[in-house]
């Protein structure tokens, strides 16, 4: 099996399952296992109760993988991860990854990530304000919070800037 294939099925079926499984993880990753994510490490069994805290709080996990490339050991991809809470509350992050195979197994991975989404769900009475274009807030309704882009406007997850919304 080539390593962006060993790559793309563990996220699938480490990541996107709703059951916390050691066993599998083992299968994928080396004991030796090193990660960094935006200047934080973990080793494997950081990993893994990492996951374990990862499908305590969420409903669902979806990876959607943007670009994928592969040279030898090495595997580049650009995936995006889209998450369900319990609460119905949502986010989806990018996340830009290099990970490193020996003999098959994950024993490096080094990500950025950026959040692109974060959806609440108001089920009680809130002060926050919408911002323009989403009107008031009604209980049980999912709405959109803002994130600053690099350049430092802000914009909404589906790419459309504020101040071009007709309200």
């Amino acid at each position: 099996m080539k390593a962006a294939q060993r790559i793309e099925q563990a996220l699938q079926q480490i990541v996107c399952q709703p059951e916390h499984d050691e066993t599998l993880i083992a299968e994928y990753f080396s004991p030796h296992y090193q990660q960094w994510v935006d200047g934080k490490s973990l080793d494997f069994d950081g990993f893994v109760q990492h996951m374990a805290a990862v499908k305590a709080a969420t409903s669902s996990v979806c990876i959607e993988i943007q670009a994928i490339a592969e040279n030898g050991n090495e595997v580049l991809t650009h995936h995006r991860v889209s998450v369900v809470k319990p609460d119905a509350s949502e986010a989806v992050i990018d996340v830009f990854a290099r990970f490193t195979l020996c003999e098959g197994m994950i024993v490096r991975c080094q990500e950025l990530t950026y959040p692109l989404l974060s959806l609440i769900n108001i089920s009680e009475p809130t002060r926050r304000t919408p911002r323009p274009g989403f009107g008031k807030p009604t209980l049980g309704q999912a709405i959109p919070l803002w994130c600053t882009t690099r350049c430092g406007s802000s914009m909404r997850w589906d790419g459309v800037r504020p101040e071009t919304l007709k309200v």
